[in-house]
């Protein structure tokens, strides 16, 4: 039997390319976090600023629910009808009030929306309303109005009675109805909204990076993948069979490691999944985020499944790895790095010439390997 080198726990600092292929190995990981996470914040807008746009000369004639995408000159408005303001305080007590947004009515196919909009719109839409009123009582000789003030938002239910009972009382100063007040049903708000280019241009780049990230990993687990599926991808033939000598012993996966890394991985997917779509919920458009956040909870949870048909079979001269063959003499003897966990655990690094595994997973592996070889 050879000779093998003992075993040993490196003290050493690791070098420079050892923390570069270590970096290497982290890399298709974050790229896929930093998707997935990236997906999260932008999928509701993305999927509302893909959508063909609407115009408010479109919105006159034409009914836009929740999720529709409004993009374009804001033709009429009947004015002002509130403000939303933030109220500064110390000690209990009011110190200051800062005007954050404004709510005007604007005319629609169903009667009117609400058009909510940011601060600096405000000189520019009060000049609108002037000019609206001109418009509408013959005192602009025909012209209709000129100021120029473009929205890029979308539309969201109201689920601010306060805001509805203004809204009513503004329109009923202004002479309609209370029956044509309440023939206009439930009425919707458009949110101005800046982030909406750049949140779809956010969400394509988190994609590429996802893409990025599963071929990368495709590419360092694709051992490990093909074992998985039943097709390794190289398989020993007679000549490197009889370089490798006679098998010693075969080391397969811990099945039970492997489960409880699927259930902790995925319960904590889940329970993530779960917060990210209770504080989405109030944005008004949820149903990406909640199909992205649990589809990738699952998918994440399930990935150490990849692992669980890994094996390595040592033999005199040499190892197996899912497949692949090694021969001392070429890849070097090998090496183990052994890197003490939480609650008494270690997680155990097999190290060649060129490669590193991680074979913490493998069931008894130091006592088996020990055995294989008679080190004592």
């Amino acid at each position: 039997m050879i000779q093998q080198k003992p075993m040993y726990t490196p003290t050493d600092k690791e070098t420079g390319k050892e923390k570069l292929q270590d970096f290497l190995n982290m890399l298709p990981i974050l790229l896929i976090v930093a998707g997935i996470l990236g997906m999260l914040i932008s999928i509701d807008r993305f999927a509302i600023a893909v959508k063909p746009a609407m115009d408010f000369e479109d919105l006159l004639v034409r009914y836009a629910g929740p999720g529709g995408h409004v993009e374009g000159k804001v033709l009429y408005t009947y004015g002002c009808f509130a403000e939303s303001s933030i109220i500064h305080a110390e000690y209990g007590r009011k110190t200051g009030e800062t005007k954050s947004r404004y709510y005007y009515a604007v005319p629609s196919a169903d009667g009117v929306m609400i058009l909510e909009v940011p601060l600096r719109y405000y000189d520019t839409m009060e000049m609108l309303t002037e000019q609206t009123f001109d418009y509408l009582y013959g005192f602009s000789g025909g012209k209709e109005p000129q100021v120029d003030v473009r929205v890029n938002g979308y539309v969201v239910k109201n689920d601010s009675e306060s805001l509805q009972r203004m809204l009513e009382g503004y329109l009923e100063g202004l002479g309609f109805s209370n029956q044509g007040i309440a023939d206009m049903g439930e009425v919707y708000i458009i949110k101005q909204d800046d982030m909406l280019a750049q949140l779809r241009n956010l969400f394509v780049g988190s994609a590429i990076s996802l893409a990025a990230g599963l071929i990368l990993l495709t590419i360092r687990k694709r051992e490990k993948l093909a074992v998985f599926f039943g097709k390794s991808r190289k398989n020993l033939s007679p000549e490197q069979e009889a370089r490798l000598g006679n098998m010693l012993t075969q080391i397969l996966v811990d099945r039970k490691v492997i489960l409880k890394q699927v259930a902790s991985i995925m319960a904590v997917g889940l329970i993530l999944a779960s917060l990210v779509c209770y504080f989405k919920s109030a944005q008004g458009y949820l149903a990406g985020s909640v199909i992205l956040a649990y589809v990738a909870a699952v998918l994440l949870g399930l990935f150490p499944l990849v692992g669980s048909r890994d094996y390595i079979i040592f033999y005199e001269h040499g190892m197996n790895y899912c497949g692949e063959a090694f021969l001392y003499e070429e890849s070097g003897y090998p090496e183990f790095q052994v890197i003490p966990q939480n609650k008494g655990k270690v997680a155990v690094f097999l190290k060649l010439k060129n490669r590193i595994f991680n074979v913490s997973n493998m069931e008894d592996f130091m006592e088996q390997y020990k055995r294989a070889y008679g080190i004592l």
